[in-house]
């Protein structure tokens, strides 16, 4: 059974009526003048009258714009089951028996036959087995009254039960299955498209799919609830999606008319304190979105035409244009703390990402208590030089290697840390997700999550800057210890001046191969080595300045601008979320052209796998918590040192990661002429 009032028609799995089903197998039901028999035949006539409401609306408007036909055969069906209907009342009221009620539900079942044939627009559709109608006439014929009267009752308040969807969040593949109007589904399109890419998830409840048992309150006694009128949000147009309501308007920011409110998230509170003050707390849960973007005119030629559609979006003179959305708390995919699974992975993750981050140090470790027949007359260099880390040993030191795993442990604890001291000061709580481990960085960054919803998009920015600048803090800090200690001095370690960012090589007064080539797509592989590279390029590093330098590009593969990353999230806090899918675009092409290679001698396609595996973790581990932050309405304008901090630390990843990683550094670089 499904239930929407989108448009869709309930389909009773009980109530599944046969097509002209006739008395067969049990005892036709005489004129006994049995009252509680009369009242069984009466409670089902009722239910199918109530099913009949349903399909004839259903019938006008899905037929509305199909072929003459078509609603021509709609019509008629409508007129049999009206004449169904008033041949029923006739025959009730001038001999109301028992046998009566029962030829008048039958009668009315058959018009309903007719009327989902129309509905599926197959002349020759089949209704399922009448099996309902079975179990009233034997029970009937049985005078076991009370059991079929029980029945009824309970179909009865099944049906106006919701039928709970499969999902909480929609797939493409769900959207295949679901009814609803035509008009509602363009209006919430172009809802979606103005909100911009990415924000407002495919809810169930967005189209009238009951994801819980929870009853909707009437749009009405939201709206005198609220009472809007008099705040700072002016209303214009409103929504019924059945299980969510949106209200769109224009919303004042800053002057005198925010008087108590004095912000978006102040007056979002306000609503949310009036609608636990009425429907009970945590029943209804309020978003306020802002609408950033016009329709697309491709957008409107494909979708219909909407009976809600308006100029709607952007500015005016009343203020932004801002959509208003109240749902059921319980019909929203908000994640359940995590179960014995998803704790075993964090600390599988977790341990492989201590060990990757010690690998350098556990070699030392055994080269120590190894014999002389082991290196079999091999150099050390070569016997310790790996193409993945781009690092030798020059002496076998545990002690002077060990920093490493300490400093990218230490960057990956001040992550943690940075993000719930943030989330602390707006009364969030955080959940550590998954580390991702990479061997030739340690661990290339951790997911996270929240517990609940987020209040507002600008804590979302706030956490990330928390965590970020406490993570860059250490590599920094590790960077100076390394280069005070002696930088580029007579060290244990060796390395491929490429695994190092391009400034803090200049700052050591050195840099990257010279690429002359130039061939940046090149399709000749050979002719993208032309530096030297492998054993031969290595320099000697301090081990705290080469973990510094792993750990500072960890965070900046961290601040890509890659969906489900940090770097997305504040290119979307500071640009909208139109310009945040650009800029995704072209770092995942520049991802892909450096991992194969074309990116000329100083590209690390280890590096940009790397990248990929964090975004793939990232995007799948955002998908547990959809939902946009509450309050998406602020302009970054009012919030300029904190959209200052995430455009400073957007530089800080392009300056560590473009320069010869994801662009040639012979194009930077080019030689003399």
């Amino acid at each position: 059974s499904s239930s929407s009032s989108c448009g869709s028609v309930r389909r009773p799995r009980l109530l599944n009526i046969a097509s002209r089903a006739s008395v067969d197998g049990g005892a036709a039901v005489g004129d006994a003048e049995d009252l509680e028999e009369q009242d069984l035949w009466k409670q089902a006539y009722e239910m199918e009258k109530e099913r009949l409401r349903d399909l004839q609306g259903f019938v006008r408007e899905s037929l509305a714009s199909e072929s003459k036909r078509d609603r021509a055969r709609g019509e008629r069906a409508i007129e049999a089951s009206q004449s169904a209907v008033a041949a029923g009342v006739a025959m009730v009221a001038y001999q109301p028996t028992t046998r009566s009620w029962q030829q008048a539900y039958e009668a009315l079942r058959d018009a309903n036959v007719k009327l989902e044939r129309a509905k599926y627009g197959k002349p020759g559709y089949v209704v399922p087995p009448d099996s309902y109608g079975k179990f009233l006439r034997e029970e009937a014929a049985k005078k076991n009254v009370q059991k079929a009267l029980d029945q009824v009752g309970a179909e009865f308040e099944r049906r106006g039960s919701p039928i709970l969807a499969k999902n909480k969040l929609f797939s493409l593949i769900d959207l295949q299955g679901v009814e609803t109007q035509s008009e509602r589904l363009a209006e919430l399109s172009r809802l979606r498209e103005m909100l911009g890419p990415g924000t407002m998830p495919l809810l169930a409840a967005l189209f009238g799919q009951a994801a819980s048992e929870a009853k909707m309150p009437p749009l009405k006694d939201i709206q005198t609830t609220l009472c809007l009128a008099g705040t700072q949000f002016r209303l214009r147009t409103t929504l019924d999606f059945t299980r969510c309501y949106v209200l769109r308007g224009s919303l004042r920011l800053g002057g005198s008319a925010v008087a108590a409110a004095g912000s978006a998230g102040g007056f979002l509170e306000e609503v949310q304190q009036r609608l636990d003050a009425s429907f009970g707390k945590d029943e209804l849960v309020a978003f306020l979105q802002r609408e950033r973007y016009e329709p697309s005119a491709a957008i409107s030629n494909v979708i219909p035409k909407s009976a809600y559609q308006d100029v709607g979006a952007g500015a005016s003179t009343d203020g932004a244009g801002a959509a208003l959305f109240v749902f059921l708390r319980a019909d929203l995919p908000i994640p359940e703390p995590p179960g014995i699974a998803r704790r075993l992975a964090r600390g599988a993750s977790l341990a492989v990402s201590i060990a990757f981050c010690n690998i350098i140090a556990m070699n030392a470790r055994f080269l120590e208590d190894a014999d002389a027949s082991f290196f079999s007359g091999r150099s050390l260099r070569e016997l310790t030089y790996s193409e993945t880390f781009g690092v030798a040993l020059a002496r076998v030191d545990f002690l002077a290697v060990a920093p490493i795993g300490v400093v990218l442990l230490l960057t990956l604890l001040a992550l943690d840390i940075g993000r719930n001291l943030a989330a602390s000061r707006h009364g969030v709580k955080l959940r550590s997700g998954l580390c991702i481990p990479w061997l030739s960085v340690g661990c290339l960054d951790r997911t996270w999550s929240v517990e609940g919803v987020l209040p507002s998009r600008e804590a979302k920015a706030e956490i990330i800057l928390g965590g970020r600048l406490a993570a860059l803090a250490v590599a920094v800090l590790a960077i100076a210890v390394g280069f005070a200690h002696g930088g580029l001095a007579d060290s244990p370690l060796l390395c491929n001046p490429t695994r190092l960012p391009l400034a803090v090589l200049q700052l050591l007064g050195k840099s990257f191969p010279e690429d002359k080539t130039l061939d940046i797509v090149g399709l000749d592989s050979a002719s993208l080595v032309a530096a030297p590279s492998g054993i031969d390029a290595l320099i000697p590093v301090d081990p705290i300045l080469f973990a510094g330098s792993l750990a500072l590009t960890s965070q900046a593969i961290g601040l890509l601008p890659l969906s489900g990353m940090d770097g997305y999230e504040l290119a979307r806090f500071m640009f909208g979320p139109r310009p945040a899918r650009i800029l995704e675009l072209v770092a995942g092409i520049l991802l892909v052209i450096g991992a194969v290679g074309r990116l000329g001698p100083s590209a690390d396609p280890d590096l940009c796998l790397g990248a990929f595996l964090t975004w793939a973790v990232s995007a799948l581990s955002a998908r547990e918590t959809p939902l946009p932050p509450r309050e998406d309405c602020e302009d970054t304008t009012a919030q300029r040192p904190l959209a200052f901090a995430a455009g400073a630390l957007l530089l800080v990843s392009a300056a560590v990661l473009l320069p010869g990683r994801l662009m040639a550094y012979g194009v930077m670089s080019p030689p003399d002429l």
